[in-house]
């Protein structure tokens, strides 16, 4: 009676101790996409302007994103076959009895994926740009104050602090609001920019942007 409990509270710890590490596995394979990004946006905040720009060069080209993608897919598989080869199960079967470790290896990076992409980097870009607006106020006070919604061809809304952040950076431009996927309100004063000189940013040219 006593060996039962015991086979059964053992067989408990290694369900959970499974379910674990198939979790931070899709943790860290869903984060690595998105780490340019990530990284982008705290040294932004932080004012750490070295490695902020650096960053900057390389989130700047468009197939580092997708090319991360590829790389997580690839880790991800890899560290599902490992799995499967240290606990010599590593066959057809051994796929159908790991199927609860396998769904949350792949759900935890999915279910991540979607919430920084949906979420996190949506909310982020906005609070950064209106939480710190130094041109608040301008939104009522200038009377030359105009508005225009460009759409950016960025790979993830990762992006979207990168874009924003280049965008302040223009005389003139008092405010920018970001909507997912790819929409940006920026707020102008018309006297000292216009729409051709907001167009014409270097960033643009990785990043295709028009006028809605």
């Amino acid at each position: 009676m006593d060996n039962n409990k015991i086979n059964i509270d053992t067989s408990s710890c290694c369900k959970a101790k499974t379910f674990r590490t198939g979790m931070g596995a899709g943790l860290f394979y869903a984060l690595l996409p998105h780490s340019g990004c990530l990284l982008f946006i705290i040294f932004t905040t932080l004012g750490i302007t070295a490695f902020s720009a650096i960053l900057k060069s390389l989130l700047t080209n468009y197939l580092f994103f997708y090319s991360l993608i590829i790389v997580s897919l690839v880790l991800t598989t890899l560290a599902a076959l490992i799995y499967l080869k240290r606990k010599h199960i590593l066959s057809l079967s051994g796929l159908r009895n790991s199927w609860k470790y396998l769904a949350t290896l792949y759900g935890t990076s999915i279910l991540i994926n979607l919430f920084l992409i949906y979420a996190a980097f949506p909310y982020v870009a906005n609070l950064k740009f209106n939480y710190f607006s130094k041109n608040a106020l301008a939104k009522t006070e200038n009377i030359s104050r105009s508005k225009m919604t460009i759409e950016v061809d960025i790979p993830c809304s990762g992006h979207a602090f990168l874009i924003s952040s280049e965008l302040k950076g223009l005389s003139g431009v008092q405010d920018v609001g970001f909507e997912a996927p790819n929409l940006f309100d920026v707020y102008y004063d018309h006297s000292k920019i216009s729409e051709k000189n907001i167009l014409s940013l270097d960033i643009f040219k990785s990043f295709k942007a028009k006028i809605l």
